[in-house]
């Protein structure tokens, strides 16, 4: 007679870990960006131009007395000048001792995604602007975010706030 075989139900996995992106838009397409750098979203506000910057630097605002550089990032991934419109946003990030903020056209909702939704970007680095998106996350299947490497970026550009 033939032996009894019995399958064995592997224990449910421990639930996976997950990575939190602030998410924004600029020029139509979305982006993520490592929650741990975003220090707040706040609505545009006067900034003052400095002379002598580079082009993709907006200028400084005064927040809460801290002289904070806004940068176009919308200059920096797209090629393109950004536009203030009634969404736009600028996120305040911090990079190590650096402070600096982002003017985007809108913001979104913080996106978690598990690990294994998560995978590098590859592309050729010398494409402006793409050089700085290293991974690419998916929502859904037929959604996914531009993640931005924030602190190689943040680098990139040498502001201190």
């Amino acid at each position: 007679p033939m032996a009894e075989t019995t399958f064995v139900q592997d224990a449910p996995a421990a639930e996976e870990a997950s990575l939190g992106f602030c998410t924004f838009q600029i020029g139509g397409e979305f982006y993520g960006l490592d929650i741990v750098l975003v220090q707040e979203v706040i609505r545009s506000q006067k900034v003052f131009p400095v002379p002598t910057t580079p082009p993709y630097v907006l200028g400084v605002i005064i927040l809460r007395g801290t002289i904070i550089p806004i940068v176009d990032i919308k200059r920096v991934l797209k090629q393109t000048p950004w536009r203030e419109d009634p969404d736009t946003r600028l996120l305040i990030l911090q990079q190590d001792q650096t402070v600096v903020g982002w003017a985007v056209d809108a913001v979104g909702d913080i996106a978690w995604l598990p690990v294994s939704r998560v995978e590098p970007f590859r592309t050729r680095r010398d494409e402006p602007g793409l050089k700085y998106v290293d991974r690419i996350g998916k929502v859904s299947e037929k959604a996914a975010l531009a993640l931005v490497d924030g602190p190689r970026l943040i680098g990139d550009l040498r502001i201190r706030g």
